[in-house]
């Protein structure tokens, strides 16, 4: 019993380590999110994206497995959970936005770009994302899940 007392101290300190958000992991590259789809956004100068539509479409995003990162003025605000290393808005640009004909892409969970577009349509996206057939199949499963 004595020996397990420091084990027990051991495992509480590394686990509020682990769980403490000051020392969670970088988001470096969109490839660790294999399993969501995501919607980037850069605004081109003079134009802001106005993140309240994106934070109130959020259950509609969550039921659709979906995070955003808006690029704008060098900064990316986001509604993925944790924080995003130093060059990731530089990484999105320099893989997403070489061609300065769109401000949108949507990446589906295959990893493949789904949309490009010059503006943002919450609508549109949703209808896009509804249309692929792993949110149909996700679609259906969610549906036989919550029998009425």
């Amino acid at each position: 019993m004595k020996n397990l007392i420091p084990f027990f101290i051991f495992t509480l300190l590394t686990m509020s380590l682990v769980c403490n958000p000051a020392f969670a992991s970088q988001l470096g590259s969109l490839d660790e999110l294999q399993q969501h789809r995501l919607l980037l956004l850069k605004a081109v100068a003079g134009q802001e994206h106005d993140v309240s539509g994106l934070r109130d479409a959020r259950d509609k995003f969550a039921q659709r497995d979906l995070y955003w990162f808006v690029i704008q003025n060098e900064q990316i605000v986001t509604n993925y959970p944790a924080p995003l290393t130093p060059e990731f808005g530089e990484h999105l640009v320099t893989r997403y936005f070489r061609d300065h004909n769109h401000s949108l892409v949507l990446i589906g969970k295959d990893g493949l770009v789904k949309q490009q577009a010059a503006d943002l349509d919450i609508d549109q996206i949703l209808a896009v994302i509804d249309s692929m057939p792993v949110r149909r199949m996700e679609a259906n499963r969610q549906k036989g899940s919550n029998p009425h």
